[in-house]
């Protein structure tokens, strides 16, 4: 199996996810949890990697489409060419001036919206699709995740990792990035429980019909 680089610091099932500085953050986890009941380990981390995957299909073929789009609108120095008149891709340097879909200005939970339907052509035919509720619920977990490591990790230049302090002391910039992570998290597993809600919702208004007809 290959694990998610995401829960390196937490458990996706079991993890410990601390009270202080977020009460509300354990309540989140559990939330997304609720939503996985039934998965083990190996299969969220396995879903994990797939949206992983799946996120960054789409920020390749939004800058595929730009590309394309650069050189359909005819000559540009936004283009990098090699010597024979190759187009190599979009220069490095002028990419932020572009406005297409790219991880500095799109959330993951809105690239993986707008993706899912390809995933058969991206992992083939016999990779089953997942729920989306399930998808998002993952991607809570990993929001989750990453605000524990910001208040309870700190890079050891010695070890080259992240390791875990018992007090470590926390600076403005932790407990910013902490909270968007943790708020991150609040609106993915709101979607996540909209999405599921959503589709028993259809599924009761099919049998309701279905009866009707009878």
């Amino acid at each position: 199996m290959r694990t998610c680089r995401k829960f390196k610091h937490l458990d996706p099932l079991t993890g410990e996810v601390p009270y202080w500085p977020f009460p509300e953050l354990l309540r989140v986890a559990w939330r997304a949890r609720d939503i996985l009941n039934g998965r083990s380990s190996d299969q969220i981390h396995n879903l994990a990697n797939r949206i992983h995957d799946l996120i960054a299909e789409y920020f390749a073929a939004a800058r595929q489409d730009e590309v394309g789009r650069l050189i359909a609108a005819g000559p540009d120095d936004f283009l990098e060419v090699d010597e024979h008149g190759k187009v190599l891709g979009i220069h490095f340097d002028r990419i932020e001036e572009l406005d297409f879909p790219k991880p500095e200005n799109t959330r993951e939970f809105e690239a993986i919206e707008a993706f899912f339907e390809y995933w058969p052509q991206i992992f083939g035919d016999g990779d089953p699709v997942p729920d989306l509720g399930a998808c998002l619920a993952r991607l809570a977990l990993c929001h989750v995740s990453d605000a524990v490591r910001r208040l309870h990790y700190a890079y050891d230049f010695d070890r080259l990792k992240h390791v875990r302090r018992g007090a470590k002391r926390l600076t403005a910039h932790d407990c910013i990035d902490a909270g968007r992570c943790a708020i991150e998290a609040v609106e993915v597993v709101c979607r996540a429980e909209r999405r599921i809600e959503t589709h028993f919702l259809r599924e009761h208004l099919a049998e309701c019909l279905d009866a009707v007809k009878r």
